[in-house]
């Protein structure tokens, strides 16, 4: 697998030990945030410290061994493998230092390598987990868990458990839960390939512990698409089991690997932090930001993207060109044509009745603008051209119907016209087709964008001549690593290429994809009360700077103020369009400039670089609503408020993550409001007191924190004001 985009430094090995020479020792990691010791000792290798960098507590209670569990499988009978450890190791580079731990089998001849490793910065531990045949033959094992721990609080905590559901499509019901931990507590949370969009209640693969009483707590992640989950068991009032790893009750999880082969285990992410749960988040999210999202030497990025959808199937070249020359007059930065330009499903190829002169002319006319260029392709998606050629994906070409699920190529459901059959991407062949044809796409069209949607991952496929068993969970295994490969290619290539996760609005969402995507969509319902619930929910686990909705409300809008509050609540994260705003009156056109001003100017800063809090509870049809972003840094934020249908005209907001001491100018955005200043602790313990007139409206509150000033800097303001 490519991962060129990655960065590498030569390794520096720092400890070594093999065979009969292994010594007791303690192997410690640590990020600013998180430190973890591995103890070995008598042969084993196990966790003794899982705490807080900054301070003495320590989550485990003597020794958490990793204990290699995993069976083969002969015939259908589970046979133990007679695992040793053979080696223990430290390295160091300039991205962080690991810990290896290598345990060997001898009849078959494997190896599974462990490693933990602490990223520079703050953020959690990574621990990756993959098995190595060294034998001659093929060699067929099971699953087990990634990872198997218990943790303790202290006699006197208490304890609540967080999770986060998927937006599939639209926002559930709950989206947010808290849980009280009590004696009898479980929770399993799983996540598939992709959730099914009807009340899935899938989760995001991201979990919180946190301990109200001492305001500290720890956190676990998934870094994978397939079918897995995590598991938290109370054992007592205090100790709790958890387990991650691949999701068994999907199907028992086989795999083959061939001799000289390899295949990976979920990997997982273990991190503590001190604080609230927002502080524990934000750290999280500088983590994702440094390490995991892709990176691009754009820096604006999130950008405010016009995608054509608000047309639908009716765009064609000249179209196409209005809504460009419209993009760029309102300060827009990227034109983005989604479904409905191409020929048929399979063949991502221009229709020439719509586009005569090839998506090349388009792309060329939005550069030209200014903006950047990007395009929807459900690449994955096989549909029924005949005789189309080697270029066109479809379940009718003799040589490619075995790259699609056998299952798959009998339905008779109806699909939309966007929407075909997936391939699978455990198909070394159908991985090859898609990469070409993307490398095609991408360069034929110059692209700067490229979305994906409709299914990318299966796991319901049993084809015998592809790259996994039977078992569903290894079929999404392998796919989602085909997948993974596709995209980790096209980074190595095109580096500056932007990527986009759909799936079909939030129904593929996890750190496999996190790290493959620039940003992701959370949810398809386009009003604004559903895109600010959906991102209530996703910027828990994920970086707001990833996160999409799209602001395509249908229903009229009745007033400016109400037109505003549509657009301000898709300007959480990363902001798509998808209204054909050449329909606008020239007031709402006028207020759509002002507002992208205010969100490149203000927000995107903040977006990029500071903290976030949720300062209300998940937004309600009858509430009101407010997100909070913060710089320390810079010592300047933004609060967004929003009254949906409340019958009360106000509303007060306690703010996070300020200095107490420190005085704070607040300028507001509308309704004539005057500036005022308050201190730190007073925003934080008697909060922000808000007025809006009318329901389905809202305000822009700036921050900015006095600080006294060197002579130097107040002699260049004077003469910045003389000039």
């Amino acid at each position: 697998m490519i991962t060129t985009w990655m960065r590498v430094a030569p390794v520096v090995l720092v400890f070594l030990c093999t065979g009969a020479s292994l010594a007791d020792e303690d192997f410690r990691l640590m990020t600013e945030d998180t430190a973890l010791v591995m103890r070995h000792s008598g042969g084993r290798i196990g966790c003794v410290r899982f705490g807080p960098a900054d301070s003495s507590w320590n989550w485990i209670r003597g020794v958490e061994h990793f204990e290699p569990v995993l069976p083969r499988i002969v015939g259908n009978q589970r046979q133990p493998i007679a695992w040793q450890l053979a080696s223990v190791r430290r390295d160091r580079d300039d991205t962080g230092e690991t810990v290896t731990a290598l345990f060997s089998a001898d009849s078959p001849s494997l190896q599974l390598r462990v490693v933990w490793k602490a990223y520079p910065g703050p953020g959690p531990i990574e621990q990756t987990l993959a098995l190595v045949n060294s034998s001659p033959e093929n060699v067929t094992v099971g699953a087990m868990p990634s990872l198997s721990w218990r943790l303790q609080a202290a006699p006197d905590a208490d304890l609540v458990h967080q999770w986060v559901e998927k937006g599939a499509s639209k926002p559930p019901k709950a989206g947010t839960h808290f849980t009280p931990i009590g004696a009898n507590f479980r929770h399993r949370g799983v996540s598939s390939p992709q959730a099914n969009k009807k009340n899935s209640g899938e989760a995001i693969p991201w979990q919180c512990v946190h301990d109200r009483v001492h305001r500290h707590g720890w956190y676990t992640a998934i870094a994978s698409s397939a079918h897995v989950a995590q598991q938290v068991k109370a054992i007592d009032g205090q100790t709790l089991r958890v387990t991650l790893g691949f999701d068994e009750k999907v199907s028992p999880f086989t795999t083959v690997v061939r001799p000289g082969g390899r295949v990976s285990f979920p990997p997982v992410l273990l991190g503590c932090y001190q604080g609230s749960i927002d502080d524990g988040c934000n750290r999280f999210h500088r983590w994702a930001e440094r390490w995991y999202l892709p990176s691009t030497s754009d820096n604006r990025l999130p950008l405010v993207n016009y995608n054509s959808w608000g047309r639908e199937y009716d765009i064609d070249e000249d179209i196409c060109r209005k809504m460009i020359d419209d993009a760029a007059a309102m300060g827009f930065e990227m034109f983005h044509i989604d479904a409905g330009w191409f020929r048929a499903v399979g063949d991502w190829r221009p229709d020439p009745k719509k586009f005569p002169h090839g998506m090349r002319s388009v792309s060329d006319y939005a550069h030209g603008k200014g903006l950047k260029f990007g395009l929807w392709v459900a690449w994955t998606q096989g549909g029924k051209v005949a005789g189309g050629g080697p270029n066109v994906l479809s379940v009718v070409e003799p040589k490619m119907r075995s790259w699609f699920p056998p299952e798959a190529l009998t339905s008779k459901k109806p699909k939309p016209i966007w929407r075909g059959v997936p391939c699978c991407l455990g198909s070394p062949a159908a991985r090859q087709w898609c990469l070409e044809q993307l490398r095609e796409i991408i360069r034929r069209d110059k692209l700067d964008m490229l979305e994906h949607d409709q299914t990318m991952i299966i796991s319901k496929c049993t084809s015998g001549n592809h790259d996994h068993t039977s078992s569903q969970v290894d079929a999404g295994r392998s796919a989602a690593e085909g997948y993974y490969e596709i995209h980790d290619t096209l980074r190595g290539e095109f580096p500056d290429l932007l990527l986009e996760n759909c799936v079909g609005g939030g129904c593929t969402v996890d750190f496999g994809i996190m790290r493959r995507c620039h940003f992701v969509d959370i949810v398809e319902s386009y009003d604004p009360l559903s895109n600010r619930k959906a991102f209530y929910d996703a910027s828990f686990p994920l970086p707001p700077r990833s996160l999409e909705v799209y602001v395509a409300d249908k229903r009229s809008v009745a007033t400016v103020e109400t037109f505003v509050n549509m657009l301000r609540s898709g300007m959480l994260g990363w902001c798509t369009l998808m209204i054909d705003t050449t329909r606008w009156n020239s007031e709402e056109r006028k207020a759509a400039r002002r507002q992208i001003e205010i969100y490149k100017r203000h927000l995107r800063p903040l977006i990029r670089e500071g903290n976030f809090y949720h300062v209300s509870s998940r937004p309600t049809e009858n509430g009101w609503d407010a997100f909070q972003y913060h710089d320390p840094k810079q010592g300047t934020g933004a609060v967004l408020v929003f009254r949906a249908k409340s019958p009360s005209a106000q509303e007060v907001f306690k703010l996070d993550g300020l200095k107490p001491d420190a005085v704070y100018t607040l300028r507001f955005e509308d309704y004539g409001v005057s500036k005022t200043v308050a201190t730190g602790r007073s925003l934080m313990q008697r909060g922000l007191f808000i007025h809006l007139p009318s329901q389905e409206t809202s305000q822009v509150v700036y921050l900015e924190e006095q600080r006294q000033q060197s002579p130097g800097q107040q002699q260049r303001k004077s003469k910045g004001n003389s000039v």
